[in-house]
């Protein structure tokens, strides 16, 4: 099934004619991708919502959010220009350096060992088991969603395009996919190669965004508290 795992799902996609001859995991795959997507009809009007059936995802965009933006964004500057490196954090990492070894992560899909299933992954960021992580994901009818996990992952560091299959059971609440255990998610691994051209910078821009975009209302919000003091006043 190299054809789904490494494809933009929400483009056409030529399907195997006969079934008999997949594997168990093609199975579960190739079903998982041909259910109906996940939409606007299937969120009740309750907070919370259990997901009916498998659903096939890609991911678009890994978030940390366990660490802050500027934190971030001070490891992906370091790493694009090591003189930017401020004093205090030179220090830490000689210090981290001598306590743990260079980690490297790759996604593979076990069933595989070919181009569209293994990639070395070249992430600055590095993770811990309690680190949380949102991914953006999307379905096959381009509609996006995220996903948040609450138990410690292998796979964070994927590549952009890799595929995952959201299991029946899991929560969905306020549009985000609560992932507890490794019953709520199969990870398929994948790559989209365009998407992950210049993923450092890309990574960068976007934690820019959301730095300016939270001080911007930051500062909003505390110009409205102003007024409405001076207005009691």
């Amino acid at each position: 099934m190299s054809s789904i795992i490494s494809q933009d799902i929400t483009s056409e996609i030529e399907l195997p004619s006969q079934k008999d001859d997949l594997s168990q995991r093609d199975l579960i795959l190739l079903n998982a991708y041909e259910s109906a997507p996940w939409n606007e009809s299937d969120i009740s009007d309750k907070s919370i919502t259990t997901v009916d059936r498998d659903l096939f995802f890609q991911i678009l965009m890994v978030e940390n959010i366990s660490k802050s933006k500027q934190s971030q964004l001070d490891d992906i500057n370091t790493k694009l220009d090591p003189k930017t490196q401020r004093v205090d954090r030179l220090n830490a990492s000689k210090v981290n350096l001598k306590r743990q070894k260079p980690e490297f992560i790759s996604q593979i899909d076990l069933d595989r060992e070919d181009s569209s299933s293994l990639s070395s992954s070249n992430n600055t960021l590095t993770s811990n088991e309690k680190d949380m992580f949102r991914f953006t994901i999307q379905g096959r009818n381009g509609l996006v969603f995220f996903a948040i996990n609450t138990f410690q992952i292998k796979w964070w560091n994927c590549a952009l395009g890799a595929k995952i299959i959201i299991k029946k059971g899991t929560v969905f609440n306020k549009n985000m996919f609560i992932l507890c255990n490794n019953t709520n998610v199969v990870f398929l691994g994948g790559i989209n190669r365009i998407w992950n051209e210049n993923r450092t910078l890309k990574l960068k821009d976007y934690l820019t965004a959301k730095l300016n975009r939270d001080r911007t209302n930051a500062t909003t919000t505390s110009t409205l508290r102003k007024r409405k003091t001076s207005n009691i006043t």
